[in-house]
């Protein structure tokens, strides 16, 4: 059961961070179409363009770099328990003498 519990929780932490890759490319496409806006406006006018800087670009890396350590954690858990589990049907635990 603990295995499957296990499962549960890597699968829901790489959904997550799909959810959230998915989310910062949504929000770097509405940032980019917001500055194309800018530059077309001012184009429009004849004068030069301020478009402001890029919040959500720099935020992307933290972001991959916590999935993928909350992935690493939920595999390293997985394995463990598979482990512990092949281990106590196999010996009946582990005895130290």
């Amino acid at each position: 059961m603990t295995t499957l519990v296990a499962t549960a929780v890597v699968l829901a932490a790489l959904v997550i961070g799909a959810l959230l890759g998915f989310l910062v490319a949504q929000l770097r496409s509405a940032h980019n179409i917001a500055g194309l806006r800018i530059e077309l406006e001012a184009a429009r006018a004849g004068t030069p363009a301020a478009v402001p800087p890029a919040e959500a670009a720099t935020r992307w890396p933290m972001i991959a770099a916590l999935s993928a350590a909350v992935g690493l954690a939920g595999g390293f858990w997985l394995g463990y328990a598979t482990l512990a589990r092949r281990v106590r049907e196999k010996f009946g635990g582990l005895k130290v003498y």
